[in-house]
């Protein structure tokens, strides 16, 4: 059975989709942020196939939203947000991409290599240690993975502020599922696809010292959308509501674009 959260008070048109896949909660500080004024959405992914997610969103959203909604997708749910407003447009009015994965497969290796040089002797013998540890069948993968996410996420912030991932649930079983799937979704450009059928709005929000390069993200939209706008956003990395520098700033940006 699938959980939603709301907040803020009745209708639920800004619907946030979390990423990872499988980060469950972790769009919780951004919807309590907006809820004071708006009515906000938190459908937790629960399903271990693209297509099982799109039904379970289309009827989260059918249930419990006056449609036409907002949809905004942070990491991995930019990619759900593109490829369900492709399939279901006549349910969204406007998408937002936040720190969105490139669209291409040609702009992974520049990911890569921005990491790699960030990357310290400690960091890449720690990533030499858990990936070992993902091998061993005695060792909690779920904690591994956690410690990898980590990594990860401290490669990809810019100046972050502490914070407690205690509400955030990992589900490696969906992560090891979905991903898969929608990495050849970018492979084979079935994803870029989904994003030349939309129509609607998409507005970008994207940091400047995110790994996941920018120009992964503004380029395919400039290239193939007539109705999107790219907003680059200083001193931030991947998760810019927890970023020192930015947060003040993309909240502003992001309650601008959803009152627009």
């Amino acid at each position: 059975m699938s959980i939603i959260n709301t907040y803020g008070e009745a209708p639920y048109n800004i619907v946030l989709l979390h990423g990872g896949p499988g980060a469950i909660g972790e769009m919780g500080p951004v919807a309590k942020h907006l809820s004071s004024k708006f009515g906000v959405l938190e459908p937790l992914q629960s399903k271990y196939s693209i297509k099982e997610l799109i039904e379970e969103l289309k009827d989260s959203i059918q249930k419990n939203s006056d449609t036409p909604v907002i949809l905004v997708g942070y990491s991995w749910g930019a990619w759900l947000a593109v490829i369900f407003t492709s399939i279901y447009p006549e349910l969204v009015k406007k998408v937002v991409l936040i720190s969105s994965g490139p669209f291409e497969q040609k702009y992974v290796s520049t990911m890569n290599q921005t990491r790699e040089k960030r990357m310290t002797r400690g960091d890449r013998t720690t990533i030499e240690q858990l990936s070992k540890e993902f091998q061993d069948p005695n060792i909690n993968k779920k904690e591994t993975m956690m410690k990898m996410g980590e990594l990860y996420n401290r490669l990809d912030s810019y100046s972050p502020i502490p914070h407690d991932l205690s509400s955030l649930i990992l589900d490696l079983d969906m992560y090891n599922k979905i991903w898969p799937e929608a990495s050849k979704m970018r492979e084979t450009g079935e994803l870029l696809e989904h994003l030349k059928q939309i129509s609607c709005p998409i507005i970008a929000i994207h940091g400047d010292y995110d790994g996941h390069p920018a120009k992964g993200v503004k380029e395919p939209l400039e290239k193939h959308s007539k109705n999107s706008k790219f907003i680059l956003l200083r001193n931030s990395g991947h998760t810019p509501w927890y970023e020192r520098k930015a947060k003040s700033k993309f909240y502003d940006i992001l309650e601008e674009v959803l009152e627009d």
